[in-house]
């Protein structure tokens, strides 16, 4: 293709300019600063990091928050995670112990942090990357005649199985326990919000299953009536006792099942958290309606 040699001139001088405008750019990212990539976990911020209001890190623990640790990020941590299941707070059926969970909340207050707990309760058996059998419901819930499903199963060394959540034991201990975390552990002012999980084929009890696991879980005594029946009465439980806390309440939203008719009920329940105001964690993004304090943000 031939061009005039205006036109060249044209495209010359449009290139020059392109150039220093390119030129410039390099100049101005090589003064930002870089952060250099390592293996390993470090997630130490830049020197010059600045906090504004209203942000901050969420780091995780297990059940426990160290007296004294050492983190870069210190400062810019303002919410805590603890981990805690039911059989930890539930030997027997008559008695709760949340003593050590309030020491571990009573910990990070004086940190001046605020606490996110997750309690999980659905898994009986399970080896993943982050278990080796641990059962979170309580031996005296389980009996011979329990109901019981895998939600995921590869091998002996890689599955997941729960409890059934519509077992008439497993069901009246949960809404107990719900009951107990309200009149206990949501109305302190520390605590920030809960995770209310559901079962899932993932090891983190978020609530979906996949395709390969309906038949087990059918088998066990799911239907679409009985799947919203039970957690809508967990819903209501956790409403009934949150006492103007609702949105400390974190629920796991409702997210994949099989069929259109399950994905319905999935879809129902969301609402009617949405409807009760709770809070809600989608995938991986958090959204806690409790308000932190201003000493914390």
């Amino acid at each position: 293709i031939a061009f005039g040699g205006n036109v060249m001139n044209k495209i010359s001088i449009f290139l020059f300019f392109l150039l220093i405008i390119s030129c410039d750019n390099q100049k101005e990212f090589n003064n930002k600063i870089t952060v250099e990539i390592k293996d390993g976990y470090n997630w130490d911020l830049p020197e010059n990091t600045v906090k504004e209001n209203n942000t901050g890190i969420f780091k995780m623990f297990g059940q426990t928050v160290p007296s004294k640790y050492n983190d870069a990020n210190f400062e810019f941590i303002n919410s805590i995670g603890l981990t805690y299941n039911w059989k930890a707070v539930q030997n027997d059926e008559l008695t709760f112990n949340f003593s050590k969970l309030i020491e571990n909340i009573n910990v990070a207050k004086e940190m001046n942090k605020k606490v996110i707990l997750r309690f999980k309760h659905h898994e009986i058996n399970q080896f993943t990357p982050w278990t080796n059998g641990e059962s979170y419901v309580p031996d005296w819930v389980l009996t011979e005649t329990t109901q019981k499903f895998y939600t995921h199963y590869e091998s002996e060394n890689d599955f997941i199985q729960i409890a059934s959540p519509w077992d008439e034991k497993v069901q009246k201990g949960v809404l107990n326990l719900i009951k107990e975390i309200c009149l206990n552990i949501l109305l302190l002012d520390n605590v920030a919000g809960i995770y209310f999980h559901g079962f899932s084929t993932s090891a983190g009890e978020e609530f979906w299953l996949d395709d390969d696991y309906l038949d087990d879980a059918e088998n066990a005594g799911m239907t679409e009536e009985i799947l919203e029946k039970t957690y809508t009465e967990r819903f209501d439980k956790w409403n009934e006792f949150a006492n103007g806390n609702q949105g400390k309440i974190v629920f796991v939203t409702a997210e994949y099942m099989p069929t259109k008719e399950y994905r319905n009920v999935m879809d129902n329940l969301n609402k009617k958290g949405e409807n009760y105001k709770f809070g809600l964690r989608v995938g991986g993004n958090e959204n806690y309606k409790a308000a932190f304090s201003d000493s914390v943000r």
